[in-house]
């Protein structure tokens, strides 16, 4: 492949491009400094109505990506981004690289953006809807502080007679601002804001105001926001202010405080094609003390992260909210499993496992070089928090399953604690692989009515194993044990004896952590199947699955799920005993 701009790696294209302009009588000349400096630019002169000069910059990947168009504001209400200057021509995925002409967006897409205008939407000729159904939010425009968001549930029941109150935000003590907005009230106190975050960390709390403002803001800098929310609250000229630590005098170990004003602004945009909803962001304004007046305000965006939010993006998994998923055994398939579970937003969802996190199983544990020598409940119930914070995690239990109270001091009885929260839970989830566990979790689960999910893979994660015992006295987990002597065929698995590490009470098993994520994955849809029903995820016509991943001489194969019926085994003691009764 040739060296040197596009326009020489591609000879003779750029020449077809201004020919073709040239033949719909559109006039314009290069930038010479920019094609001196590498960069294709041309000033072209937009036909009337228009009779703007539009400058068009041709990206380095050209023709694989479109030229960018921009030129002043023409009053459009859409399509044209207030920031960058650039006119919206074409949608992102329909450029063409062999087909596409510059020619063609100055000439057929100029008319559709400038028809779309007048027309709300469709061309006023031919009542063809001539725009994308999607929304543009003014906020998307505004510039906020690189790398600032405050995360708000977006259904505050803002009081329709009220236009501002007091609120409460969660705010790192770093820069950029980040944090959690935590309570929205009136001026008499009365809470607005329902859902709230149930992990958020160490932040601390900064008192701030919010502001309701009626009309759509007529520009988009932090100035233009700050003069609007003046005209609405005129008293935050003088408050709230709020003490601030801003780092260290130069050379010295003083520490320095500066003062901040937060104030949160919702105001009318487009939520939905030419629907208008409620729009967020936030005004910081800091002084560097009550005697100096305040620099010119900033704003920081607001990132909408309520659990409503959340689930807009996987509505069949909205049931989920009222679930309690019990997890017992956080290694390599129960820590990416966890994470999976997470982004299904359950009610609740609790861990038992006994084991610390190990550095050097990075390669199988998320985060483990972050979390080396914390428990591993504790650090998975950090990153289900970090993936989502809205499921509790509290009931969470660090204990290794069938380990005797050495301390008979301790009132707990541990196997009370298992099973209460087996109890509690809609689903137990068991990713141990230890056979002594899975029968007294699978007993447990089927004397309390509840669903018990196995997740496991052979060793060297050569093939894998996911079964769905339901408690509606179908096949058990000693029925499977039956059933996998006999009816399924042996899994893949790698013979070869697993690795001791240096500094290991005891040897592992060897494998790849994305192989174990191939059967979490499938285990989280066995779950959300069985948690949400028909009208969530919808339901598999199986309950036993199998895996390979690699043959029996240990080569990589294509991962391809094998779905068994099985039935009640009739060497299974528990439906004996059943049909006994």
């Amino acid at each position: 492949m040739s060296d040197g701009p596009w326009w020489v790696r591609d000879p003779g294209r750029l020449e077809r491009e201004e020919t073709a302009l040239q033949a719909a009588g559109l006039t314009f000349n290069r930038d010479q400094a920019a094609f001196g400096r590498g960069v294709a630019r041309l000033r072209v002169t937009m036909p009337p109505p228009a009779a703007v000069v539009v400058t068009v910059t041709f990206p380095d990947a050209f023709p694989h990506f479109k030229p960018v168009v921009t030129g002043p504001d023409l009053g459009f209400g859409h399509h044209y981004n207030p920031t960058t200057g650039e006119y919206c021509l074409l949608e992102p995925g329909d450029w063409q690289p062999e087909s596409g002409r510059l020619v063609d967006l100055l000439t057929t897409q100029w008319r559709k953006l400038t028809a779309a205008d007048a027309g709300e939407g469709h061309d006023p000729a031919t009542g063809e809807l001539v725009e994308a159904d999607q929304a543009e939010p003014v906020s998307m425009y505004m510039q906020t502080i690189l790398g600032s968001h405050l995360l708000l549930d977006a259904a505050p029941n803002l009081p329709a007679d009220v236009d501002t109150g007091p609120a409460g935000v969660l705010l790192n003590a770093e820069n950029p601002p980040r944090g959690f907005v935590w309570t929205f009230a009136t001026a008499d106190g009365r809470e607005l804001l329902g859902a709230r975050p149930l992990f958020v960390g160490d932040l601390p709390g900064v008192p701030a105001t919010w502001v309701r403002l009626r009309e759509p803001l007529p520009a988009i800098g932090a100035d233009d926001v700050w003069a609007a929310v003046q005209r609405v609250a005129p008293m935050l000229d003088d408050g709230p202010w709020v003490p601030w630590p801003s780092g260290t005098a130069r050379g010295k170990a003083v520490p320095l405080t500066e003062h901040l004003q937060l104030v949160l602004v919702t105001f009318p945009e487009e939520v939905s094609r030419r629907q208008v909803g409620e729009g967020w962001i936030a005004v910081l304004r800091a002084r560097p003390n009550m005697r100096k007046p305040p620099r010119r305000p900033q704003l920081v965006r607001v990132a909408r992260a309520g659990r409503d939010d959340l689930q807009q993006r996987t509505p069949e998994l909205r049931p989920m909210r009222d679930k309690t998923v019990l997890l017992v055994g956080g290694g390599g398939l129960g820590s990416a499993l966890v994470l999976l579970l997470a982004q299904m937003c359950p009610g609740r969802l609790t861990l038992i496992d006994g084991d610390d996190v190990d550095a050097a199983t990075a390669v199988r544990f998320p985060s483990a070089l972050r979390f080396a020598a914390v428990t591993k409940t504790e650090a998975l119930k950090q990153l289900v928090c970090e993936t989502q914070p809205f499921t509790d995690t509290n009931d969470s239990m660090h204990l290794r399953l069938g380990t005797p109270r050495f301390d008979d001091r301790d009132p707990r009885n541990l196997h009370e604690e298992v099973l209460r929260r087996v109890a509690d839970a809609d689903l137990v989830v068991d990713t141990t692989a230890d056979r002594g566990a899975q029968h007294y979790l699978s007993t447990l689960a089927r004397d309390l009515g509840k669903a018990y999910l196995q997740a496991e893979a052979t060793p060297g994660v050569w093939g894998g194993l996911v079964a769905l015992h339901r408690p509606d006295g179908s096949a058990c987990w000693m029925c499977l044990q039956h059933h996998l002597d006999h009816t399924i065929a042996p899994l893949p698995a790698n013979t070869a004896p697993g690795v001791q590490p240096p500094g290991c009470a005891q040897p592992t098993y060897t494998g790849t952590g994305f192989d174990l994520t191939t059967i979490a994955a499938h285990a989280a849809r066995v779950a959300a199947a069985y948690l949400t029903g028909d009208n969530g995820y919808g339901s598999f016509d199986a309950d036993v699955f199998t895996i390979a991943l690699r043959d029996a001489d240990g080569r990589a194969i294509p991962a391809a799920w094998t779905a068994h019926h099985i039935a009640r085994h009739p060497d299974c003691r528990n439906h004996s005993t059943d049909d006994r009764a």
